[in-house]
C-alpha cells in the first residue's frame, strides 16, 4: 500500500520486500493507513528535491530510525531516550556501544517522520494538550510530542531518559512526569548558562567542568540501565563518528551559503541539518554515505551554476525553518528570497579548538555543546547573529522569538535593534513557533514575509 511513498523514501524493490513485516508494524502502531501513504507520497513530491540521490537517502534514514525506534520493545532492545537539544556525541556513543541498545531523541524522529511527510502531528499535540501540558501556557511542542509519544504508547516506554537541562528547563519536569506514570529511570544533564564572555570563544572553565561532571553522570546511570560500560574508547568512537559526519554537513552547509545561486532548498537542507543534531541509531551507522552522496551533488550543481532560487536573489538568514512542516519552510524561498541558516548549531570544525584543552573526554563533551552562543548567553547569541550577518554579506535577518522557548524568547527584539543599528540591514523578529503549523501557518508567515522581502529587494535594488 506504500510502495510508491518507500520509493520516494530511497527503498529499493528488495528492501520493501524485506522491510515490509516491520514498516506494516510500526504503521500499524501509529494508525498510518493507505491514505496517510498516499498523502504523504504527494507532499514528498510537491516539497522536497526528487533529483538529488543524497536527499533520497537522507529521507530512508529518517524512515528507518522511526520503525527502529517504533518496534524497539519488541525487538528486545534496552531504549534510551533524550530530550532535545541533545548532548549529539553522548547519544552517539550511546548508539554505538551495542545492538541491543537503541538510543535516540523520539520527538525529533516523529516531528520528522509524522510532521514533515505525513502531516499528522497535530493529533500528537492533542494528546498532550489532554493530558499534563494544556494549551494556552506556552509548552513546547517538542516537549508535547515527547511526553505524547510516551505516554500514549506510540513509542515504547524507555528504559532511560536522558533529560538535557543545557537550553530548556521544562525537560526535567517534563521527564519527571513520565517517571512518575511509568517507573522509567530518569538522569538529568543540567548547565548554567550565565557566560560573562571573557574567555570567549573558548567557554568558561567552570561551565566546562560543572557540565562535564553531569554527562560523566549520565553515562554511569547509562550502565547501570544497560550493563554496558561507556568506556573513553566507546566515547571517544562517538565522538569520532559525530565529527566525521557533522564535518561533511559544515561541506554542504558551505555550498549553501556562499553560493549564488543557491543550490539547495532550505526545506530540504533542514532535513540534512535535524540528521548532524540527531546522531542516533541508523544515522550514527549510514549517514556518512548518504551526506558525502549529497555533497558531490550538491558541487555538481554549483559547478553548472543551477539554484533553487534566481542568481542574485536578496540573501537573508533565515533563523528557523520549520521542524514539522515544509509548507512553512518554503514561504521565505517562495518569497524571492535565497534562505540561509546560519551557524546557529554545532559545528565539528569551529568546536575543535574549545574542546581540545581538555584532558577528559566528559569536558570535552561539554566545551563542544558549551561553545554554541544559544548555551552561553543572550549578549553573546545578539553578537554571533551580527557576526553571521556580517560574514555571510546578507541583505537581511529573519529570527524567530520562539514564543513557547524560553531560551528563543529573550534576545531576537534586542537583537533586532542592535543589528539594524549597527550594520544597517532589515531584520523580521517573528513571534513564531517554528513546530506547531496549527497556530502559526504558513499563511500568517506569507503575510509577514511578502512585505519584507519586497522591501528587501527594492533596497537591494537602489545600491
Amino acid at each position: 500500500m506504500y510502495s510508491e511513498f518507500l520509493r520516494l523514501c530511497g527503498f529499493t524493490q528488495e528492501e520493501m520486500e524485506k522491510e515490509k513485516p516491520r514498516i506494516d508494524k510500526a504503521f500499524q502502531i501509529w494508525g498510518i493507513n493507505a491514505d496517510d501513504t498516499t498523502f504523504a507520497a504527494e507532499r514528498i513530491k510537491k516539497y522536497f528535491d526528487l533529483e538529488l540521490t543524497g536527499m533520497t537517502k537522507i529521507r530512508r534514514l529518517w524512515i528507518k530510525e522511526f520503525v527502529d525506534m517504533t518496534l524497539a520493545k519488541i525487538e528486545g532492545k534496552k531504549i534510551i531516550y533524550s530530550s532535545l537539544p541533545t548532548v549529539s556525541q553522548l547519544v552517539a556513543a550511546m548508539t554505538n556501544v551495542s545492538e541491543t541498545v537503541l538510543c535516540t531523541v523520539p520527538e525529533q524522529v516523529i516531528m520528522t517522520v509524522i510532521g514533515q511527510f505525513f502531516g499528522k502531528l497535530g493529533p500528537v499535540l492533542e494528546f498532550a494538550e489532554k493530558t499534563y501540558l494544556p494549551p494556552g501556557q506556552a509548552h513546547c511542542p517538542y516537549l508535547q510530542t515527547h511526553l505524547a509519544s510516551i505516554l500514549s504508547g506510540m513509542v515504547p516506554t524507555p528504559d532511560l531518559l536522558i533529560s538535557v537541562g543545557i537550553a530548556c528547563e521544562q525537560a526535567g519536569k517534563t521527564d519527571e512526569i513520565i517517571q512518575y506514570l511509568k517507573g522509567t529511570t530518569v538522569v538529568h544533564i543540567d548547565s548554567c548558562n550565565d557566560e560573562r564572555g571573557d574567555t570567549w570563544p573558548y567557554p568558561d572553565e567552570r561551565r566546562v567542568k560543572y557540565l562535564g561532571q553531569e554527562i560523566k553522570n549520565a553515562a554511569e546511570v547509562f550502565q547501570q540501565v544497560t550493563g554496558f560500560e561507556l568506556t573513553e574508547e566507546a566515547i571517544n568512537n562517538g565522538l569520532s563518528i559525530w565529527s566525521r559526519l557533522n564535518t561533511v554537513i559544515d561541506k554542504v552547509q558551505d555550498l549553501r551559503e556562499k553560493t549564488d545561486p543557491i543550490p539547495m532548498s532550505h526545506k530540504d537542507w533542514h532535513l540534512v541539518f535535524e540528521t548532524g543534531t540527531l546522531s542516533s541509531g541508523k544515522t550514527v551507522k549510514e549517514a556518512m554515505d548518504a551526506v558525502e552522496t549529497l555533497l558531490q551533488e550538491i558541487q555538481e550543481r554549483v559547478d553548472q551554476g543551477k539554484g533553487v532560487v534566481k542568481k542574485g536573489a536578496p540573501r537573508v538568514i533565515n533563523s528557523f525553518g520549520s521542524t514539522s512542516d515544509p509548507a512553512v519552510t518554503e514561504v521565505v524561498e517562495k518569497a524571492g528570497l535565497a534562505s540561509i541558516m546560519g551557524n546557529m548549531a554545532p559545528s565539528a570544525r569551529r568546536e575543535k579548538r574549545s574542546s581540545d584543552m581538555y584532558h577528559s573526554v566528559w569536558d570535552q563533551i561539554a566545551a563542544k555543546n558549551l561553545n554554541i552562543p544559544l548555551n552561553a548567553s543572550a549578549a553573546l547569541t545578539i553578537d554571533n547573529l551580527k557576526n553571521l550577518c556580517e560574514s555571510n554579506k546578507v541583505d537581511g535577518l529573519i529570527i524567530a522569538a520562539l514564543v513557547k522557548c524560553r531560551s528563543q524568547a529573550i534576545h531576537p527584539r534586542k537583537a533586532k535593534d542592535i543589528i539594524e543599528k549597527e550594520l544597517g540591514i532589515p531584520v523580521l523578529a517573528l513571534e513564531f513557533d517554528n513546530l506547531d503549523s496549527r497556530e502559526y501557518t504558513a499563511e500568517y508567515l506569507r503575510s509577514r514575509v511578502e512585505p519584507f522581502a519586497e522591501m528587501i529587494k527594492a533596497k537591494k535594488k537602489r545600491i
